[in-house]
């Protein structure tokens, strides 16, 4: 349990139930108002709140991972009308069993039940978007079964991911762990202006992964993100312009962030700074080889502004830092340029 002091600027309490039972939570609930509820809850032992109980009526922060009867009940517990910044995990853990002190067993439940729960999980996720309305700005939704790896990854339905890209209210979404439906069949996503600002996809799997036709698409539909993750199906299949010639789709996209890994390496080729001209030996024939540079023009091509690539271990990071540097160079250029003298008359070559 963690508190802020009384004269503290915020003058709010924090709650992080890694330790606590619900009992507990409804008994720290009832001694002060709190506006941050969050961390990892018990997955045994729950003690489910009762019907005439409501608490947590100046929560503005809820952050719940823990199995599907605790986020139900927790999150139906919050009689707040301020609620901001919602957090829904559901960690599908392996069931254990234990009978007369014997030996606990474990369990899997049938795939079937795994579906119903997840259609329950999701149940709960859309009661709390209709509960907070106009309040909720932002939504973290997540599937962890690392403590169950053979249990499949659900699926978030078309009608579902598009309702939360055409929030009204929400500024920043992140999903985690759930296969999403491709952006292509997500009919008339686009149909109402998105207030989101930051869109944080899942890196997980191949199902999640966006193309870079998507990526574009993307950038359209959403003119306010300003961070952005994805994971890219093919870096190979990226756009390529002529040189010395302008593009003629280019965007002015005010992206800063793009977080960003892919399952397959931007090309063959390991880069490093110090074997940039042995792993580019010959960059007006070897297409492949020049890849990197495509996919960096492209993504100065749409987003201009861009500041950061976030990389992440495992899903071809030093690729993905070395196109990022090569972005850094597009900028730094363009300063060089901004800032240079014009030419005398005497070094104007005729």
């Amino acid at each position: 349990m963690q508190k802020s002091a009384p004269d503290s600027p915020l003058a709010l309490s924090e709650m992080d139930g890694k330790s606590l039972t619900s009992g507990e939570i409804l008994e720290e609930t009832e001694k002060t108002p709190l506006h941050n509820v969050f961390g990892t809850f018990p997955l045994l032992g729950f003690e489910p709140f009762t019907q005439t109980h409501s608490g947590f009526f100046r929560l503005k922060k809820l952050h719940i991972c823990g199995n599907f009867k605790l986020i139900q009940d927790l999150s139906s517990f919050v009689a707040s009308q301020e609620m901001e910044d919602l957090g829904l995990t559901l960690i599908r853990a392996v069931r254990a069993a234990s009978r007369g002190g014997k030996k606990s067993t474990i369990t899997k439940p049938a795939p079937s039940d795994m579906d119903m729960e997840m259609d329950s999980f999701l149940d709960v996720m859309k009661a709390s978007l209709e509960k907070w309305p106009t309040t909720l700005t932002s939504l973290i939704l997540g599937d962890d079964h690392t403590k169950n790896p053979s249990a499949p990854t659900a699926f978030l339905p078309v009608s579902t991911f598009k309702s939360l890209l055409t929030s009204k209210s929400l500024e920043k979404l992140e999903v985690n762990g759930l296969n999403l439906p491709s952006f292509s069949k997500t009919p008339q996503f686009t149909a109402n202006r998105s207030k989101l600002k930051a869109l944080y996809l899942p890196l997980h799997n191949r199902d999640s992964e966006i193309s870079f036709s998507e990526l574009r698409s993307i950038a359209q539909a959403f003119p306010d993100l300003i961070s952005f993750r994805c994971n890219f199906s093919n870096p190979s299949n990226v756009p390529e312009y002529p040189n010395h010639i302008p593009a003629s789709d280019i965007l002015s996209h005010g992206l800063q962030i793009l977080s960003v890994g892919s399952s397959i390496a931007p090309s063959p080729v390991t880069f490093t700074p110090s074997l940039i001209f042995e792993t580019l030996p010959a960059p007006s024939t070897n297409s492949e080889s020049r890849r990197p540079l495509f996919i960096a023009r492209y993504l100065n091509v749409l987003f201009p502004h861009l500041q950061k690539i976030e990389t992440h271990q495992g899903y071809n990071e030093t690729q993905w830092r070395y196109i990022g540097d090569l972005i850094d160079l597009c900028h730094n250029v363009l300063l060089d340029d901004a800032s240079r003298p014009p030419p005398t008359s005497s070094s104007i070559i005729i």
